[in-house]
């Protein structure tokens, strides 16, 4: 008999809300009208949270028994942990966090319906996101056929000269649940967690539950990349051709146009949409200028220092060719000063002077400048 009375007197403390067996490992969304773990990505209605002032919709983690995480609306504002009658609001309790509803009318009030998203760490002390969607009529539980917009939206994560290039595709599914998404290159599947793909997802727009599928790929990898998402109502992809250039371009030559100006030449490689002008002053930092033009076959830039400049180009389309073009180096000299050779007046207000220029073919003009000196000047 006390042995029943001492379990009995534990299981009336526990926190009201709380589930009786918390995960044993992970994260998990628990239901307290329903008494169950739901899972990731439910959808809901505000009768299924509840209708009493009790926790109802909790996220709770295995790290242990004090942590937990913070629900965010639809609007990503972080829901108030304070009682307040006929409201949305959160409550962080031991090892969980909770939504709750002041009254029947709690979800109308606020009036905000969408994903719920509640943010708490692991026992690894890693992040982790669980979703619920909430939503005032059950039509929307039958009416999440997956959508793939088009089109797939392409984004390099590095720039042009990273010694480790990457890029990223975008898919975006605009349904509730997340609907399932695979991805392929020539038609082949891609081992999403394996070197060099890496694929996440993240809530892009919650109020239209849009989702970002976002596919990592580390080296220069062109092909043709397909996007697919499916569900049990069907399903939809996109392609999008990742395309790079065959090589660098060849035959560069750099001519000196002027004083510091230099015009740069080179045959195209083919499929290229632009390329990228390198050049260095001796060991000094290495400076860029891109070319736009996909028919470009020559480009001026402005140099700036005396000596030795190395010069090469890259090619790039969706991705860059890493290759270079073999260097051609041009040597900036400073010009040394004109040799004045007469000066003679030119009537009362003017002087003629004369001078034997220095030998540089790539003077652009001289500066004349002159003093003048005082009647008792010595």
């Amino acid at each position: 008999m006390t042995i029943v009375l001492c379990l009995a007197v534990l299981l009336c403390c526990l926190p009201p809300g709380l589930p009786q067996e918390m995960p044993s490992s992970g994260v998990q969304l628990y239901s307290e009208l329903e008494n169950r773990v739901l899972p990731n990505n439910t959808i809901l209605s505000p009768a299924d949270i509840g209708t009493s002032a009790a926790r109802t919709l909790l996220c709770s983690t295995a790290r242990d028994a004090n942590h937990g995480g913070r629900w965010r609306d639809p609007n990503g504002d972080e829901l108030e942990t304070r009682v307040v009658d006929d409201a949305l609001y959160s409550l962080v309790h031991v090892g969980a966090v909770s939504i709750i509803r002041g009254s029947a009318a709690a979800f109308d009030s606020v009036g905000v319906e969408g994903v719920y998203r509640c943010r708490i760490r692991d026992e690894t002390n890693t992040f982790q996101n669980l979703y619920a969607g909430i939503y005032r009529t059950s039509s929307f539980k039958n009416s999440n056929g997956p959508v793939v917009r088009d089109p797939i939206a392409f984004t390099l994560l590095t720039d042009l000269l990273s010694p480790t290039p990457s890029f990223s595709l975008n898919c975006t599914s605009h349904s509730f649940p997340p609907t399932e998404l695979s991805w392929s290159r020539d038609e082949q599947p891609l081992p999403l967690r394996e070197a060099p793909y890496q694929s996440s997802q993240q809530l892009c727009d919650a109020l239209s539950t849009t989702y970002d599928n976002l596919l990592t790929v580390t080296g220069s990898l062109p092909g043709l990349y397909s996007c697919t998402a499916a569900n049990e109502r069907g399903s939809q992809s996109n392609t999008l051709n990742v395309t790079m250039p065959p090589g660098p371009p060849t035959n560069v030559m750099a001519t000196i146009q002027g004083r510091n100006r230099v015009r740069v030449s080179w045959t195209a490689p083919g499929d290229a949409l632009g390329y990228l002008i390198l050049h260095r002053l001796g060991g000094g930092g290495e400076s860029q200028v891109r070319v736009e033009d996909p028919g470009a076959t020559e480009h001026t830039i402005e140099l700036t220092g005396e000596g030795e400049h190395t010069i090469t180009m890259l090619a790039y389309s969706l991705l860059p060719n890493p290759t270079r073009s073999e260097a051609v180096v041009v040597t900036l000299v400073l010009p040394g000063p004109p040799t004045i050779t007469q000066v003679s007046p030119v009537e009362s207000t003017g002087l003629r002077v004369s001078w034997t220029p220095p030998p540089d073919d790539g003077l652009e003009g001289f500066h004349i400048s002159y003093t003048t000196v005082s009647d008792d000047c010595p």
